[in-house]
């Protein structure tokens, strides 16, 4: 895929590392000139040192042949004047860190998709990690409900039972659904008879945040 990235902080180079890294046509937009300079230097992608708001800066970016445009800077202004920009160029793609709620209608209105306040979504994600050490991951939603990983463990009662033996039984955390396992290298949805075992990273649906003893149950 062929995408602009604007702005090359945290978010925006670690992005066009990993597009890029992936095999994907990154051209990356950054104002600031000690931070372009560093992704040069770091970055194996396209750097255009210049503000979106510049005359041509997109049409040197080649954005009409661009699928995505990805707006990741600090101010909503930038993103939306990218946003727009990427709109009148008719990128199909288009995503943007929005950093005040009150902001998010107008990006909606244009046909973007949003990331609202990632510095609040990291903070839930540490605290989420924090209250419930007995899992390997936790990804709270702004509904209450989570998505996490955790190991299978020696001592697991699931290990060896199959997932209609382990809803019979009631094994499970209440209102917690596996919705993936990791077992080596292989990536699987589990059926009714699919059969856990000891090792397997199993990935979670949970209406609430896990506690500590209904955890014990992945014998992590």
């Amino acid at each position: 895929m062929r995408m602009i990235i604007i702005g090359a902080g945290t978010i925006g180079g670690t992005l066009a590392a990993m597009a890029s890294e992936a095999g994907h046509e990154v051209t990356l937009i950054e104002q600031d000139e000690g931070r372009a300079d560093r992704a040069g230097r770091d970055l194996d992608c396209r750097i255009l040192k210049a503000d979106v708001a510049s005359g041509g800066i997109l049409e040197e970016a080649d954005i009409e042949h661009s699928e995505a445009l990805i707006a990741t800077t600090g101010d909503d202004a930038t993103n939306l004047m990218a946003v727009m920009l990427a709109k009148e160029s008719e990128v199909e793609n288009r995503i943007s860190i929005v950093n005040d709620q009150r902001h998010v209608r107008m990006f909606e209105d244009l046909g973007a998709r949003v990331l609202v306040d990632p510095e609040v979504l990291i903070a839930r994600h540490l605290l989420g990690l924090l209250l419930q050490p007995g899992l390997k991951d936790v990804v709270p939603m702004e509904d209450g409900t989570q998505v996490s990983t955790v190991t299978l463990g020696k001592a697991s009662p699931l290990a060896g039972r199959t997932l209609v033996e382990i809803g019979k039984e009631s094994l499970m955390p209440k209102d917690t659904l596996i919705i993936c396992l990791r077992r080596g290298k292989k990536v699987l949805i589990p059926r009714g008879d699919t059969t856990l075992a000891e090792g397997d990273v199993i990935t979670l649906y949970s209406s609430h945040p896990l506690s500590s003893k209904e955890s014990e149950i992945f014998g992590s």
